[in-house]
């Protein structure tokens, strides 16, 4: 169960970060152009030609930190998914050492299909409305604990720590979060219109 979560959280978290990858890729691909048309340009200023270059040079390193972190997300999720670390070239004869043996109970995925196929898509006002929907039960509390272990793959005895509480607490809040969103889950119309019903 724990799994289906993050995967899910991943799956959505590499969306937002696709979104944020184009938003540097449109806005490289608009500061080329004017640097070609200043460049082109009869009157063309050095300092604006200089300003443009190192502007674009910024917009391409971020450009490349979010496709480094969604191909980083998109490992993950093939990780938790297959419980072997994604090759580019496999070698077909050492298949079985990359293998990492992994109980079905944890590696069981949400019905996402392929996730790591899927095409990267900004998340949508249907998928926020959904995360709003799903974990509007829970309380400020709880939420926290759930994001922070969920989200921030923080474990349950530094959790503990971080909020002066008991590890055991901190298990209870989690299984008060996860029973209250299953059962949000299995009343939502977006989870079934997206598709993720178990």
């Amino acid at each position: 169960m724990a799994n289906e979560d993050l995967i899910f959280q991943y799956a959505m978290t590499r969306k937002g970060v696709a979104k944020y990858k184009g938003l540097c890729a449109e806005k490289c691909k608009e500061l080329a152009r004017r640097l070609k048309d200043e460049l082109d340009s009869e009157s063309a200023s050095v300092q604006k030609i200089i300003d443009l270059n190192e502007l674009l040079e910024i917009e391409e390193r971020k450009k490349n930190i979010w496709a480094s972190m969604s191909r980083s997300l998109t490992d993950g999720i093939v990780f938790m998914e297959t419980g072997r670390f994604p090759a580019a070239n496999p070698d077909k004869k050492n298949k079985s050492r990359r293998t990492i043996r992994a109980d079905e109970q944890y590696m069981s995925i949400l019905a996402l299909g392929t996730a790591h196929e899927e095409s990267e898509k900004e998340i949508g006002d249907c998928d926020r409305e959904m995360l709003e929907e799903l974990l509007k039960d829970l309380t400020v509390r709880e939420r926290e604990i759930y994001l922070l272990i969920n989200q921030s793959l923080i474990e349950a005895s530094e959790v503990a720590a971080m909020l002066g509480i008991k590890k055991t607490t901190v298990e209870r809040n989690i299984e008060r979060a996860k029973a209250k969103i299953q059962k949000r889950k299995e009343r939502s119309l977006y989870v079934y219109a997206r598709g993720w019903a178990d």
